[in-house]
């Protein structure tokens, strides 16, 4: 466990001072994004499932881009392609979709909640409403 957080923290290291070449499309466990959460500021965290189900508990200054509203698209060519971004849904399904939208769209630094906010939940992780 310890050797696969100080790997995260090296490759989040490594693909934050690189250029737009490298790709950085990787799941990470509940405990990898909260470890990525609590040491990286700027991370910008992507909550996408509905609102409903946001309003029912997310993580901490996550913002709510609904997947299956109408607006997603749009919503996502308004974020900075070249931020880094974690992502996550309720179980994995949606926030992969995502990932993909936004690999098309150009983003290069994104990470996927694996399991989504059952696994985090699951793990006591903290929630907010």
């Amino acid at each position: 466990m310890i050797k696969r957080l100080l790997s995260l923290s090296l490759v989040f290291a490594l693909t934050a001072c690189q250029g737009a070449s490298d790709n950085n499309l990787a799941p990470i466990s509940a405990q990898e994004a909260h470890q990525l959460i609590s040491q990286s500021p700027q991370l910008v965290i992507l909550d996408v499932r509905t609102p409903e189900e946001y309003a029912e508990g997310h993580i901490e200054q996550a913002q709510n881009i609904d997947f299956n509203g109408d607006a997603f698209d749009a919503q996502v060519k308004n974020l900075d392609p070249n931020g880094n971004y974690l992502v996550y849904c309720a179980s994995g399904g949606r926030s992969a979709k995502s990932i993909e939208k936004m690999k098309d769209a150009g983003f290069q630094h994104v990470y996927d909640l694996d399991g989504g906010m059952r696994a985090w939940q699951s793990e006591s992780l903290p929630t907010v409403k």
